[in-house]
């Protein structure tokens, strides 16, 4: 499961991590990766001291299993690099060989949660490539609606082959975060004949960030919360086996009805 963004600053690095932990209490055995490799964070979000980083595996130290970290409630994590341009701009051939690496650890988990970097770079289109589901998160700013948009056109460009479901950070009501659906699909469908699946949204909630600098993972400090029930939902969308679901997309999409109600209806009709 990759986590991305177009526009930095939407919660991508809090949706992946939190995402991880909800499929680690739903039975499956996680793993997040902090694929934005220079600029990573997840062990700040995680409040873990890494045994190691991408900057030992690039350097012939370590391979990713000898540097994996135990995070919280049993997520297994690996850690990128901060401030580290070297890991910013690995070529092409080092990027695949992580790949590749990340796919042998694949035997171990059942879940690996990719957070990649913000933006269409081709690392970032890399690791898109080696999911089976991508969430894409987006609010309400202009902004980050306009670069949804660019992130689902190259995606389609690139012809990654893992399914885009949006998710809506940060709204006010579940209105707004249709609207920034049907805003997105609009384009999509106009302009690329494609249309994204409406994974769900995230309410504003100043606990959200309360929980980052508490270093915490929110549904871990607040588990009674609204947020915390939406990402539960969300993990059990993106995070169950790819043959889990032996009815088909008509179960799907009734699981999405279930999970979503109106909005999911709404956003179907369009």
């Amino acid at each position: 499961v990759a986590v991305t963004s177009g526009k930095g600053g939407v919660g991508k690095t809090t949706v992946a991590v939190n995402l991880a932990v909800q499929a680690s209490r739903q039975g499956r055995r996680t793993l997040i990766f902090d694929a934005d490799l220079g600029l990573a964070n997840v062990h700040v979000l995680t409040g873990i001291s890494p045994r190691g980083s991408v900057m030992d595996v690039v350097n012939g130290k370590a391979t990713l299993a000898q540097i994996l970290s135990d995070g919280p409630e049993n997520v297994k994590v690996l850690c990128g690099g901060s401030g580290m341009a070297e890991l910013a701009n690995l070529g092409k051939d080092m990027v695949h060989s992580l790949g590749r690496e990340l796919e042998q650890l694949a035997s171990a988990f059942d879940v690996i949660v990719i957070d990649t970097a913000a933006g269409i770079s081709a690392n970032v289109i890399h690791f898109l490539g080696l999911a089976d589901e991508i969430v894409l998160v987006a609010t309400p700013n202009i902004a980050s609606i306009l670069d949804a948009y660019g992130v689902v056109k190259v995606a389609r460009q690139s012809r990654t082959p893992g399914q885009i479901n949006l998710l809506v950070n940060q709204v006010e009501t579940i209105e707004q975060s249709t609207a920034v659906f049907n805003n997105i699909s609009t384009c999509t469908q106009r302009f690329l004949q494609f249309c994204p699946q409406y994974l769900g949204y995230l309410l504003r909630d100043p606990a959200m960030e309360q929980a980052n600098q508490a270093r915490k993972p929110f549904v871990t400090l607040y588990p009674n919360a609204t947020n915390t029930r939406l990402l539960g939902e969300a993990a059990a969308r993106v995070c169950q086996p790819k043959n889990a679901s032996a009815e088909g997309p008509e179960a799907d999409r009734s699981l999405a009805r279930l999970f979503f109600g109106e909005a999911f209806q709404h956003s179907a009709k369009n």
